[in-house]
């Protein structure tokens, strides 16, 4: 999100351009920082669509999560979660550890790829 607010202060594509080394320090910055990350600092927060419970998805083991603490989890509700291990799809509702570093990479580089596609050159 800093790096969308910092884009927004451009005028002009010229303005974009001359941004680049700064957003990508900022984005540096953030992957550097991961391995120190808080675990609250990345929750995932994520709107619920369809009650599928049988999808091997983070979603659907945040569903399972909240279940089994006796919350009644309904379409449209956010719910929020550590990712802990995305490949086995284990996420903690609370009492945060250890979080899967790799997933909250590739977060991180997928949101890079959302700014970087700005510097390309206009063909």
């Amino acid at each position: 999100m800093e790096c969308f607010r910092k884009l927004s202060e451009a005028k002009n594509r010229n303005e974009i351009t001359a941004m680049h080394p700064e957003l990508f320090d900022i984005y540096r910055k953030f992957v550097e920082n991961l391995e120190n990350a808080r675990p609250e600092e990345l929750i995932v927060r994520r709107v619920l669509g369809t009650l599928e419970h049988s999808r091997r998805s983070l979603e659907a083991s945040a569903v399972r999560e909240y279940e089994k603490l006796g919350i009644k989890v309904m379409p449209g509700m956010t719910l929020e979660f550590l990712v802990v291990d995305s490949k086995r799809k284990i996420v903690k509702l609370r009492d945060f550890g250890n979080f899967d570093r790799s997933y909250y990479l590739r977060l991180l580089e997928k949101a890079w790829k959302e700014i970087e596609f700005v510097f390309r050159p206009i063909s």
